[in-house]
């Protein structure tokens, strides 16, 4: 395999496999980079990465012609140069002396190590290089690492998985090779002929978009190379279960892969190092007196503390889909592009998603269309057998689904299994519903006619939901329209795809023919054109939106263009009332779970709590005493029972109204800032008492852990604050009294109203605000579903005959 020191390789004109010129040297492989990937060393010429070459050549040598814009872009350099040792590129490290700090001895070093890992042994017969990259790799990516003796593993794949119960990714190593990676590294510097030194730096012009990610591994693939020791060892970071299938599977795209070396000046020859661009944009790592070791550590690496040592590991993995999904189809966008998603509770990427753009809308909408021709001639029974069989198949990955939404949200798992256990309330309801949809008759007061009614599907329908109740918010929504007969696509959340998609398999699994329910993702920057273009698409028919007030106005003016039937369930500013007489422990209880439950990112939380003079001091003491229980920490951990919020923004919201509640005179009874010891978008449980009119918090919508206490003293007083707001989503109260509870009922202005009881929320209720809150029910017998129907009236003129 390896030419004599100082031959030039030969050069293939084309690829066996793809037919594209290369752009370097494979070895004895039966294709290109671009075909066998980018993790190939070049056994020729070990300062350079087979495919990927850094700006460094070896003296007198050139660099190959790039074959592409893109692979220009990638090497810095500009079409038709030629990149030798007098063109101010960086050159590669000398090899190191013996008793450097680096590596004091390198026979005593690598002699100790298992090479069986090195290219040496990689050849053309692997079978890896014909193997399908679909679920044939799937178990891999779960599995614990296998013997590098197996021959049928490619030998690069024996590497620590993070995916298992290891406990760190070294707990495989040697002691000799953990030693190794303590060393210090050299100053670090891209040197350039006639340049000073400058430090090196990760950038995104030397990235490639990121493989496909469902989850956190991080991989520590180790090449020691015997003849060439000055190499050092060569790590990689990479991204995603899906990672052991790229990293050792040659048969890679090259849009899946991303790499940068970093030349080091001294021992280390390379360090390349794979993750997504977004993580790049924002690390500038300094090598200088820095181990191998405290570089991984200091390197954004895909997945938290809980990903990497197990994390979202489900029971079963083919739920977790970082496609769309698309006539039945699990697809990519058509610009191949894709956005990261973070895990609220490490504030680190666990996963991608493809990112659709306006040019995508049109084939989920043609196939919706499609399908809804199809779909809405199945009868009732069978379209609530499918919502049935959903339920069933729900229940029965419930605890996946929920691992997913802790990855997504940031939710504590109890709360996780919460919101699916309520969710399913709705797939259970409204498959009863599919077959109580009803008609009528009447005689007019004209004797010789009859008068018919009959409902029908209404069409096409969009689902814009938010992230803070993803399950709930899909099963509620589609339930509804599955049950009515209509088709849907739903838009996730930038922030929580994956639920969505999972909750979409199952459907399929149930029976739902393809397409009548597809899933279209994008990231923040693309979710107002494509939704835009989803509400003015002339073949979509209704449209349901979940979110805030300002948001869902946008999507009324959208939707307003084709006159289309829209349900809106919008922003609230939730009133709390206690009254004297009222029980206070209930209302502690019910506060609990209705202020903290999701970190506070609930429209119909309690946005204000007024609490009438008389008990205003005990109450606020007896909720300053039950939120100091609780444990906030990563919804992962089994101990943590309040989670962080979902986004940055959600953090800086919030701290922006305690700053303003406490400028303008408001007491912080505990909490009021950020957690010192955890990472990701945390914020201790606040209470603040002195709340007054003026603050943003009377004015706005939290979404997230604050708790103002306001003082009342009569009933008038408290209902006219209460409804001094432009929402009516939900309103709670407290009190014994009969009479004032139908009074309270009647006056308050909301679509819900909680007596005694912090819970407004069930399937067999509506579900939906007033005033500015939105319009439209999303739950409830009847009503719902008709929001999913149209009406058709026909008139009949009977003939007069025999008078029976």
């Amino acid at each position: 395999m390896h030419s004599p020191s100082g031959t030039r390789p030969k050069k293939r004109l084309a690829c066996d496999r793809c037919h594209a010129r290369k752009l370097r040297c494979s070895s004895d492989l039966d294709g290109c980079t671009r075909c066998l990937g980018d993790d190939l060393v070049c056994t020729y010429s070990p300062a350079l990465k087979v495919g990927r070459p850094s700006k460094a050549s070896m003296a007198g040598r050139e660099i190959q012609q790039p074959q592409s814009v893109s692979d220009a872009a990638f090497y810095g350099i500009s079409d038709g140069d030629a990149v030798t040792a007098d063109s101010g590129i960086s050159m590669p490290p000398s090899p190191p002396q013996l008793g450097d700090s680096c590596i004091t001895d390198h026979t005593a070093l690598f002699s100790s190590f298992d090479f069986t890992n090195t290219l040496d042994n990689f050849n053309a017969t692997n079978p890896f290089l014909d193997m399908p990259m679909d679920e044939d790799l799937w178990p891999l990516a779960t599995s614990p690492p296998v013997s590098s003796n197996d021959p049928n593993i490619d030998p690069r794949l024996c590497l620590t998985n993070k995916t298992t119960n290891a406990s760190s990714p070294l707990d495989r190593l040697s002691s000799l090779q953990q030693e190794l990676l303590r060393t210090k590294l050299p100053p670090a510097h891209t040197r350039g002929v006639g340049t000073k030194p400058r430090p090196a730096k990760y950038t995104e012009a030397a990235m490639r978009p990121v493989q496909e990610t469902l989850g956190a591994v991080t991989e520590l693939l180790q090449q020691y190379i015997t003849r060439h020791p000055q190499r050092g060892i060569v790590i990689y970071i990479v991204s995603g279960l899906h990672a052991v299938r790229l990293a050792g599977v040659p048969r890679c795209r090259p849009e899946d892969r991303s790499a940068v070396e970093i030349n080091l000046a001294g021992d280390c020859g390379g360090l390349p190092i794979e993750t997504s661009v977004s993580h790049i944009e924002d690390v500038s790592v300094q090598l200088e007196d820095k181990s191998i070791m405290e570089l991984l550590n200091s390197v954004v690496i895909s997945g938290p503390p809980q990903a990497v040592t197990g994390g979202c590991t489900l029971d079963d993995s083919s739920l977790l889909h970082e496609e769309s999904l698309l006539n039945g189809q699990w697809v990519q966008a058509q610009s191949g592009k894709r956005f990261d998603v973070e895990d609220p509770g490490s504030g680190q990427i666990w996963a991608t998603s493809p990112t659709n753009q306006i040019c995508d809308v049109d084939k989920y909408v043609e196939s919706s269309e499609a399908a809804f021709q199809s779909y809405r001639h199945i009868n009732p029974r069978q379209r609530a057998k499918i919502l049935l069989k959903w339920h069933e198949l729900i229940t029965n990955a419930r605890q996946d689904i929920a691992k997913i939404v802790v990855f997504e949200t940031g939710k504590p798992m109890a709360e996780a299994l919460g919101e699916v256990d309520y969710a399913l309330g709705f797939a259970w309801w409204f498959a009863g519903e599919a077959e109580r949809i009803r008609g009528s008759i009447a005689q007019p007061s004209i004797s010789d006619r009859r008068t018919f009614v009959i409902k029908q599907p209404i069409g096409v329908c969009v689902a814009l939901v938010p992230w803070n109740f993803p399950v709930a918010m899909i099963i509620r929504k589609v339930s509804a329209a599955l049950a009515a007969g209509c088709s849907m696509i739903v838009k996730p959340s930038p922030e929580t795809p994956f639920s969505v998609m999972a909750l979409a398999d199952l459907a399929l699994r149930a029976g739902l023919p393809p397409g009548v329910l597809n899933v279209i993702s994008t990231d923040n920057a693309n979710t107002p054109p494509v939704s835009e273009t989803l509400c003015k698409h002339p073949l979509v028919r209704k449209v349901t939106f979940t979110g805030s007030t300002s948001v869902g106005s946008i999507v009324a003016r959208h939707c307003s263009h084709g006159l289309k039937k829209v349900t809106m369930e919008l922003g609230g500013n939730c009133p709390f009332i206690i009254f004297d007489d009222g029980n206070l422990e209930q209302a502690v209880a019910a506060l609990m779970i209705l202020k903290w439950r999701t970190a506070g990112q609930a429209c119909t939380h309690a946005n204000r709590v007024y609490v009438q003079s008389g008990v205003y001091e005990r109450f606020g003491q007896m909720m300053v005493e039950a939120t100091s229980k609780l444990r906030v920490g990563h919804g992962a951990d089994s101990s943590s029972t309040m989670g962080p919020l979902t986004t940055a923004r959600g953090v800086d919201k919030v701290n922006k109204h305690v700053q303003d509640a406490v400028s303008k005179g408001g007491k912080i009874l505990c909490g009021g800032k950020r957690p010192e010891n955890l990472n990701g978008y945390f914020f201790e449980p606040t209470i603040i008492s002195g709340m007054t009119s003026d603050m943003l918090t009377t004015q706005e919508e939290i979404f997230g852990p604050i708790l103002g206490l306001y003082k009342f003293e009569t009933e008038e007083e408290v209902v006219k604050k209460a409804n001094d707001t432009s929402m009516g989503l939900a309103s709670y109260f407290f009190t014994r009294d009969v009479s004032r509870t139908w009074r309270l009922l009647e006056s308050l202005e909301a679509g819900m109203i909680g007596m005694n009881t912090g819970n407004a929320s069930c399937a067999e209720s509506p579900f939906g605000g007033i005033k500015m809150s939105g319009y439209g029910k999303e739950a409830g017998k009847d009503v719902a579903i008709e929001e999913y129907l149209v009406q058709k009236t026909g008139t009949l003129t009977v003939e007069d005959g025999p008078k029976l």
